[in-house]
């Protein structure tokens, strides 16, 4: 025991940076875990004490860190209270203070403002003729309320996502009047307006001639604004787990700073030009926009540049990140950044040693080596983060991740030669980004296989990741003593993950939280169907829903009738490339001029049956001939998986139920599928009688203006014992079907 103390402290702790990154190891994995940064900062505080207490060699070292961490508590206890400040929702007519701005190429600009109470919110305006300063103070009316938050599977957390930057509600602004600017507001402001000019003035000389997809693709990765990414260019990212090319990162810093190195090697073989790299980064953060991915690679680049080694530089910026902004350790992008970095030095040189003994040129293995060394210090958040694994996802990763480079290599000799008014610099820059695309495109075709191992995918990664950082360390006790147990917990999670794969069900049902409106997603191992997708506003969402789960385009979607809150979504995912064909009982009702537009669509009636796989079909039981889309005129369908029967019925009415109902061609079922959203008008007693559901669903939007679901219907759903579940209450309600009946 001893023996292994010495060499606990005389290996490990002999080196400044170690304590550091036990510091940070400890923040990143205690903040992650238990969701709350003044829990981290508690106990690695008590950790560095006792670092303190028995090594005196690093107390300057160590007191710096424990200084830092005390001072980021008491902000983040401020910032707490700004968060949990209240305030009441609804129309408001106040004054707020403009913390900070962002401006988006596209015309539109974010603000996050300081409120009355302390609390901060956010205000988002579609106006090129707006344009507050930081700083400033403005008297705003509008209809505060908490931001929307995730009710599906996939679909982005606006709300969680305010959270983790300390900001609690929105605005949605009606009028805005400048109130005050003090000398220092308009000082920000002039700065703020000539970083915009110079950064419009960029666009206009580097991308506004290419086409429109390389002109968005270029436009996010030299000036960090992805307003211009088209949708299904970002679910390809999405779909390959490479959204985070997207976003300006340590990746493109490198890659902008390769130029300038390579320049600079030429007068100075030791590299000591330090001032002029710090310079060349606040440059490129002012020309990306200096939003939270950037800044956070700014504060990094810079103190690696200044660091003794990568490590305490890493650290370093940790500090400084969380110091500007306690809320930083709760944002995934910093997770991320700090885990890649730590991945790069952690494995970095023994992969590029690798490739080089093997005859690999050193530049393209220095390169290659710091993407895969990047992906293995991502381990331990893939699973948690939702990433789905698949060989075309990984490949895509590693590839794109070397084209960005490249293309951020370029950025100075593109400029250079468009300054020099040289227009084939516009080819090659075309080139490198249909060439991303491409990539990322072609592989989120092939990503259909995709596996997305859940909380038993995390730790496996966590286990292989750490069993990677115990080679690393010396033949010793330490090693030794964790290494098996290390190995035996990921083994476990393997056979897990090897079971649930074993385990998948023979479909998944999806019913789709779309407001007030309609949508199920049905998935079985062979296809996916879906049955009307709710206004066309959703159609948002449910590309979000499809992106989770792997699905780049569905094999058909139902229109049960041309209703707006029907299908809306079905007409957004057609136009973009999403839905394979349309099955609907009448013709499609949409014009030119409507949200979308359906060009070619297959009528179905009753006796129609579609085939999903060997074990699931459904059967078309209503309307019996081709009709004019009326609510009553709904298509009414049973799914038969298994044995086990659901039961669609759009929008009918009493009416329609009679006669189902009379014909006899309604039979028992598991779920029904509730009509017209829980409306009086529906869903009789002699109806639910005859379907007799063990449980129901009805799909409506919270405090919807109908009043649906009806307190009636639900009284005569109660009565006969069925099992409610709604959307507007729970969200997507989800079932599996595993079995057969």
């Amino acid at each position: 025991m001893r023996q292994a103390r010495e060499i606990l402290w005389n290996k490990i702790f002999a080196r400044p940076a170690i304590p550091a990154a036990v510091y940070m190891a400890c923040v990143l994995a205690l903040t992650f875990a238990t969701g709350s940064y003044l829990v981290s900062f508690a106990v690695t505080a008590a950790v560095l004490v006792m670092v303190i207490k028995e090594r005196s060699y690093c107390r300057q070292y160590v007191t710096f860190i424990l200084l830092t961490a005390v001072f980021s508590m008491l902000l983040s206890l401020r910032m707490a209270g700004r968060l949990n400040s209240y305030e009441d929702t609804g129309m408001t007519d106040c004054e707020v203070y403009i913390v900070s701005a962002q401006h988006k190429l596209n015309g539109r600009s974010s603000y996050t403002a300081a409120l009355p109470s302390g609390a901060a919110a956010v205000i988002n305006i579609d106006n090129d003729d707006i344009f507050i300063s930081p700083g400033s103070k403005i008297a705003v009316t509008g209809r505060l309320s908490l931001p929307s938050k995730a009710t599906n599977p996939g679909e982005f957390d606006y709300r969680k996502y305010l959270m983790t930057k300390g900001v609690r509600y929105s605005i949605a602004a009606e009028d805005i009047v400048p109130c005050e600017q003090t000398l220092l507001s308009r000082a920000a402001g002039m700065i703020d307006s000539a970083v915009f000019r110079f950064r419009s003035w960029l666009y206009e000389l580097l991308i506004s001639d290419l086409d429109d997809g390389s002109k968005a693709m270029m436009t996010a990765l030299w000036l960090g604004d992805d307003s211009l990414i088209d949708r299904n260019v970002r679910s390809s990212f999405t779909l390959t787990s490479c959204s985070h090319l997207l976003a300006v990162s340590g990746t493109h810093f490198s890659g902008f700073m390769a130029f300038i190195l390579a320049v600079l090697d030429l007068f100075d073989r030791k590299g000591k030009h330090k001032a002029v790299l710090v310079l060349f980064c606040l440059a490129t953060a002012v020309m990306t926009g200096f939003n939270d991915s950037v800044t956070r690679a700014l504060i990094m680049s810079v103190c690696l540049i200044f660091a003794r080694d990568r490590l305490s530089g890493m650290c370093i910026a940790l500090l400084v990140m969380m110091t500007s902004d306690p809320f930083a350790v709760m944002q995934s992008g910093l997770l991320m950044s700090m885990a890649a970095c730590f991945g790069i030095i952690c494995w970095g040189k023994e992969i590029s040693r690798f490739m080089i003994i093997r005859n690999i040129p050193e530049k393209i293995a220095t390169a290659v080596s710091a993407v895969i060394a990047a992906h293995l210090g991502l381990l331990p958040l893939a699973g948690v983060a939702g990433i789905r694994l698949s060989v075309a996802g990984l490949v895509c990763q590693m590839a794109g991740g070397v084209i960005v480079s490249i293309i951020c290599i370029v950025f100075m000799p593109v400029l250079v030669l468009r300054l020099a008014g040289i227009t084939f610099a516009s080819s090659l820059t075309e080139t490198l980004a249909e060439l991303l695309t491409g990539v990322t495109g072609a592989c989120a075709d092939m990503s259909g296989g995709a596996v997305n191992c859940g909380r038993a995918g995390s730790y496996l990664f966590t286990g292989i990741f750490l069993l990677a950082v115990i080679l690393r360390f010396p033949p010793g006790v330490i090693r030794k003593a964790l290494f098996k147990p290390l190995f035996a917990v990921a083994a476990i999670c393997a056979g897990m993950i090897v079971v649930t794969l074993g385990a998948k069900p023979e479909m998944e049902l999806l019913f789709i939280d779309v407001g007030q409106g309609d949508c199920c997603l049905l998935i079985t191992p062979d296809s996916s169907l879906l049955i009307d997708g709710g206004t066309y506003e959703k159609g948002e969402v449910i590309a979000q829903v499809l992106d989770w789960y792997g699905i780049r385009r569905v094999d058909a979607a139902v229109v049960t009738h041309w209703d707006g809150d029907h299908c809306g979504g079905i007409a957004y995912l057609y136009g973009n490339g999403r839905i394979g064909k349309v099955l609907c009982p009448c013709s499609c009702v949409l014009g030119p001029d409507d949200d979308g537009h359906i060009e070619d669509t297959v009528g179905i009636s009753a006796g129609t049956v579609i085939d999903l796989s060997e074990k699931a079909r459904i059967n078309v039981l209503w309307p019996y001939s081709v009709t004019d889309g009326r609510n009553e005129d709904s298509l009414v369908m049973e799914l038969d998986c298994g044995g086990l029967k659901c039961l669609f019925t759009g929008d009918i009415g009493a009416e329609t139920e009679e006669k189902l109902v009379n014909s006899g061609a309604i039979g028992d079922c598991d779920i029904l599928k509730v009509s017209h959203h829980g409306s009086r008008f529906s869903s009789g007693d002699m109806f639910i009688s005859r379907a007799s559901p063990e449980i129901a669903v009805i799909s409506c939007g919270r405090h919807n203006s109908y009043g649906h679901p009806s307190r009636e219907t639900l009284e005569r759903l109660a009565l006969h014992g069925v099992d409610i579940r709604r959307t507007d209450l729970e969200g997507a309600v989800r079932f599996e079907i595993k079995t057969t009946y």
